[in-house]
């Protein structure tokens, strides 16, 4: 991406919040173990906004009346012993040079410099939630501010939270975001394909994740987009198991969500295959279902349509194929119809049946982040359509672990977890499935079984 899409990025949010001063933090470094860290991983609305991905760095965009938008930006200075251990720093000089900020400072005399540049702004905004201590200091210096003396510039009297309005750009993805999801789902499909390849009885969940995340790698990935589930027989009950070290077994289905990051961006899939690359009679009819209810969702991703309403739509046709299918069974005598309305209308508890077997929710943004972070709702606090430009995942499933009290599944679904996932872009005329390569159809799934590990060495 070129240093122009940046700026122009944070002249949007500066237009967005007019008179208000915005102030961003790199990510914290965590700790593993004693002073060893985990992989450093930037704060998402920084790398949004300037694609800079050094820790201990800090954006201050300002819009005083006359002098336009302007950024100021906060890095490590060069230390030659410091990158001896902890590799190299850009430095002042060569970060203005290539990512064009009007300023920029020695990190370590920030909060010496930020409070002039607060001045002549009558808000200041943050990340409340994602950032609490950079919260705090701006708090302590507004407080500050307002007991000073000087009268020709205004004083900042507000602290904004950011995240909706920077989530409000994060939604649309540009060209160049686009390019990297496309890639990233590219290089899922190749570690999806491969894990079914390499996988079969006797062996472990972490044979099955570490051959897919090489291929991963072997493909361009530089990271995960998120923790690897693979999740053999009943683990897959589990919604966000991370073990990934049981043993796998036959005739049972090993449920996988991962996805690759490419450019920061990440991808997220869920397929779930027979373990020895067969389906029996039951796992059939129950994937059949659950991807039958993800086809009309696709279908209607598009502009216009929400997501609760998509959700809506997907619990109907999972509680009428359970039904159809005769796996559903109740306490008591009761019509068909009297089924379906306990399994899909809310009690006074605001629960119902369903959410036994399907207990959590069918799409959620995608991005930077996996959950990336945009509102769900509008100004007015309406479910926000869908636009061209969005990218959500599609992802229902179907779980029978413990039996709701008034409607039981028949014995055989016992331990059973499907679930179905996709990445869609909604486009002008509906949508474009980004992972569509990655087999979910139960013959191809079945085919992929079968295709030589080796094969994507």
């Amino acid at each position: 991406m070129e240093e122009s899409d940046f700026i122009q990025r944070q002249n949007k949010l500066a237009s967005l919040m007019p008179e208000t001063a915005i102030v961003i933090s790199a990510a914290k470094h965590m700790t593993k173990s004693h002073d060893n860290e985990f992989l450093f991983h930037q704060n998402t609305h920084l790398k949004y906004l300037t694609g800079f991905r050094e820790p201990e760095s800090l954006l201050v965009i300002t819009q005083k009346n006359g002098e336009g938008v302007k950024s100021h930006f906060f890095v490590r200075p060069k230390d030659d012993f410091a990158e001896m251990w902890n590799g190299k720093r850009l430095g002042i000089e060569l970060t203005k040079e290539m990512f064009k900020f009007d300023y920029v400072y020695d990190i370590t005399k920030a909060w010496d410099i930020i409070p002039a540049l607060l001045l002549g702004h009558k808000k200041v905004a943050c990340d409340w939630a994602e950032q609490p201590e950079l919260t705090t200091k701006l708090l302590k210096i507004i407080t500050s501010l307002s007991g000073a003396r000087k009268k020709k510039e205004h004083k900042p009297t507000h602290l904004l939270n950011l995240s909706n309005a920077i989530g409000q750009l994060r939604l649309i993805k540009d060209s160049n975001e686009l390019q990297f999801m496309r890639k990233a789902a590219q290089i899922t499909n190749l570690g999806h394909r491969a894990a079914m390849s390499v996988c079969e009885p006797g062996k472990t969940e972490a044979d099955v994740k570490s051959f897919m995340e090489y291929i991963f790698r072997l493909n361009g990935s530089e990271d995960d987009a998120y923790p690897s589930i693979v999740a053999g027989g009943k683990n897959a009950l589990i919604l966000h198991y991370v073990e990934n070290n049981a043993l796998l077994n036959d005739k049972e289905l090993i449920l996988i969500d991962a996805g690759s990051q490419f450019k920061g961006y990440a991808s997220d899939v869920t397929r779930t295959f027979p373990i020895n690359g067969k389906f029996d009679p039951i796992q059939k009819e129950v994937y059949e279902i659950v991807l039958a209810s993800q086809k009309l969702a696709i279908a209607l991703a598009k502009p216009g349509s929400t997501i609760p309403q998509i959700h809506k739509e997907v619990e109907k046709v999972l509680a009428r194929g359970l039904l159809d299918a005769g796996l559903l069974t109740s306490n008591k005598e009761m019509s068909r119809e009297s089924l379906e309305e306990l399994l899909l209308e809310k009690d006074a508890k605001d629960s119902y049946a369903l959410r036994a077997y399907y207990p959590h929710g069918t799409s959620h943004w995608l991005g930077l982040d996996v959950h990336d972070m945009s509102p769900y709702l509008d100004n007015d606090l309406n479910d926000l359509e869908l636009r061209p430009g969005m990218v959500i995942t599609i992802e229902p499933g179907l779980y029978f672990n413990k039996a709701h009290e008034q409607i039981k599944f028949k014995l055989p679904l016992h331990g059973i977890g499907i679930r179905i996932e996709d990445d869609i872009l909604i486009t002008e005329k509906g949508n474009e499935i980004l992972s569509a390569a990655i087999p979910k159809e139960i013959m191809q799934i079945e085919e992929a079984c079968k295709i030589d590990h080796k094969d994507f060495l």
